[in-house]
């Protein structure tokens, strides 16, 4: 295995163990959130990562809320082999 595998992956699992704690504590806000939800938090978070270093997460509310999540994965032309 390649070494930035093995990082990547104490990463998941780090950061898998770091979720387990938001859903277990409280978080302070400074007022509170009006369009968000945590599962929405957390599909934001999950769409961010899977579009890796380059790409956009659009937000699509309908109806007053939150509705869709749509994510372009973008690849850098200039690094490629």
């Amino acid at each position: 295995m390649y070494p930035d595998k093995v990082n990547h992956m104490d990463n998941k699992a780090v950061r898998k163990t770091a979720l387990q704690a938001v859903d277990t504590i409280p978080l302070q806000l400074e007022r509170s959130l009006r369009c968000l939800s945590v599962r929405h938090i957390h599909a934001i978070d999950d769409a961010l990562v899977a579009i890796g270093a380059y790409g956009e997460v659009r937000l699509i509310k309908n109806g007053g809320r939150l509705r869709f999540i749509q994510t372009v994965k973008s690849e850098d032309l200039a690094t490629r082999g």
